[in-house]
Order: structure tokens, then sequence, then C-alpha cells
């Protein structure tokens, strides 16, 4: 008896495709670019990322063309793709790192011209930690989202006033971004340091931690947010956006204009307020307030 094979109907291959497709895993990024420095917008240009195995090796992950990330003083933080649908390997990720164009951006402020902006000679190895799992043809998703701190970044040589990029930044799977609300009492404003200074909130990794500015000594922090207040004898609040769940220190500045990245203040002091020390779960929107 002769046995016959006969074509697979079209239809049948059409349904296939689906739940083929279905099974393969995606991994995408977003990058958050956090404020400028006052009176300044800033262009930030990235190939893309390196990820750290948990052995230590680097996953490379570029762009088809180089991204072009805005920012503008008190602009909101706001999450824009940097990579999506990327080919990675399987296994265990413990880490990302930022790859800036060697023209890393440009810095404008008003009534003088651009400046462009290099990448510092460590910032290839500026590393935030994200631990994660990927697995191909598994149908498991993961997101991954980067905040790059351009307050606490972005520096400008005294001097020369060359603007240097050494990125502070923090990672997070994207369902476990956490966020902080904050209210300071306006008693709290009192001191006479207040009166013009720019006034923020720091955000340190850990509790109790004594609060210091970025000048490669001591406490470093992770994030900065603005304090807003309405008038001179109104409270102040913050907000702290696409934060990593952990333990935090936040305590507060009227001097945050010194802050120049990793270059030491103009008054090579900062003064810091005694903060709060926080919990940050997976996720949650916490309420903070700052006692009297």
């Amino acid at each position: 008896m002769r046995t016959y094979l006969l074509p697979r109907p079209w239809w049948a291959t059409l349904a296939a495709l689906p739940l083929l497709a279905g099974c393969e895993s995606k991994f995408d990024i977003d990058l958050v670019v956090g404020p400028a420095p006052e009176e300044s917008n800033v262009t930030v240009r990235v190939e893309g990322v390196d990820l750290r195995r948990i052995d230590g090796d680097l996953e490379k992950v570029r762009r088809n063309a180089t991204g072009e990330f805005e920012s503008q003083a008190g602009s909101p933080d706001t999450a824009r793709e940097l990579v999506t649908d990327a080919k990675i390997d399987n296994g265990e990720y413990a880490g990302v790192r930022l790859i800036l164009a060697e023209d890393a951006g440009d810095v404008q402020v008003e009534g003088e011209p651009d400046e462009l902006i290099e990448p510092s000679a460590t910032a290839d190895t500026r590393d935030a930690e994200v631990a994660f799992d990927f697995e191909d043809n598994d149908d498991n998703d993961v997101g991954v989202v980067v905040a790059l701190d351009l307050v606490l970044s972005l520096s400008q040589d005294n001097g020369e006033g060359e603007y240097t990029l050494d990125p502070v930044i923090r990672a997070m799977e994207t369902e476990d971004a956490a966020g902080i609300n904050g209210t300071i009492p306006a008693s709290r404003f009192d001191d006479a340091a207040c009166d013009e200074g720019t006034k923020r909130v720091y955000a340190f990794v850990g509790t109790g931690v004594e609060p210091d500015e970025r000048d490669g000594n001591e406490a470093e922090p992770i994030a900065v947010a603005d304090i807003v207040r309405t008038s001179a004898v109104s409270a102040g609040t913050f907000e702290f956006q696409y934060m990593p769940p952990d333990d935090y220190t936040l305590a507060f500045t009227c001097e945050g204009e010194f802050e120049n990245g990793i270059e030491p203040a103009d008054d090579e002091v900062i003064d810091f307020f005694e903060g709060a020390d926080i919990r940050l779960d997976p996720g949650e929107e916490l309420q903070v307030e700052f006692d009297d």
C-alpha cells in the first residue's frame, strides 16, 4: 500500500503562527532622564546598554541609531523607549550600565552658546544593580527601566566651563518601580540659608546615612528631587519617581545650587537638614511627612 503525504492546508499554517510567536520572550529597556539643572535644557545621547550577568560577564545591547533624550529644568520624569525586543541570552542578570555616545549631548542655557557634553573617563563602568532572569521561548517578557539623575551626573569644570556626564543611574524591573511623595513643614525653612537657595531633597541608599553631596567621598546620593513651595510661608512638597525598592535615607538642603556632579561644590560643603529613614516596597507610592 502506498502512502500519500498531503500538503498542509494554508489555514492550518496561519493558525500555528500565533502559537509559535507566543512562545518567544521579549526584553525591553526604557530610559528616564531626570530634570535638568536649573535654567538649562539638556540633550543626552545614548547608544544602548551593557547588561551584567551574575557571573560578571557583559552582554551588549545596542540601538540601531543613537537615541537622543531631552530634558528641561523642572520637567517631569517620563520613561521613553531605549531598546525594544532585544535579543539577549538566557540566564541570570545582576546589573545594567548606559553606553553614552562619544558626543554625549549638549547643554543649552538662554543667552549663552550651546556647550557640548563629554562622557567621563569612567562613564561606561557606572553600574546599577537590577536582578532578573531571562528565558527565551518561555513567553517570559522582561522590562527594565533605567533612570538617569542629571543634577548628580552633570558637572561643569569651574575653570574651563566644559561639561562632563558621569552617570548616576538607578534601575529596576518596570513593574517594581516605586515613588515617594513628601511634605516638609514651612517651619523647617526658617533658617536664613533657605531664603533664596535651591531647595532639594537627596535620597541615599540605606538607613541612618550621613548625607553628603556627590563629591566622590563618603555617602553618595542616588537621586535628588526639587522642593516646591507656593509661597514663603507654605510647606514644601517633593516627588521621586522610578525608584527601586530599597531602604533609603532622605535629607534636604537649601543649597542645592552648589551641587556640581562629581566636582567639588563651589562652597566645598553643602549643608543638610535632618531627614527621614524609609522603606520602599516594589510598586509602592509612599507618602512621607518630615517632622516639624
